[in-house]
């Protein structure tokens, strides 16, 4: 785990995302960016976002629209869930 901005009112973590090394209910806020292309098909990491989250707390969730992927080459149904507006999980 590396800690890369840690601050008092919040933290940048740079790591492997399943599992999560906190406690369950740590958090009230989680930005997640650019990491929904590499969660596992079975789910098991966005289930880990929702356990260190408090009840009540809020995700935030952001990926780069399939138009926008379609145009990087590094960017790959093989290598990457694509995302667009109709159909939220899409693997080409």
């Amino acid at each position: 785990m590396k800690w890369l901005y840690p601050a008092v009112e919040w933290c940048w973590w740079q790591g492997p995302f399943s599992p999560l090394p906190w406690v369950d209910e740590m958090f009230d806020k989680i930005l997640l960016v650019n990491v929904a292309y590499f969660f596992d098909s079975g789910d098991r990491d966005i289930s880990e976002a929702y356990r260190v989250l408090r009840p009540g707390g809020r995700i935030v969730l952001y990926v780069t629209s399939r138009d926008t992927m379609q145009k990087w080459p590094f960017a790959a149904a093989d290598t990457h869930w694509i995302f667009d507006a109709q159909r939220p999980r899409q693997s080409s």
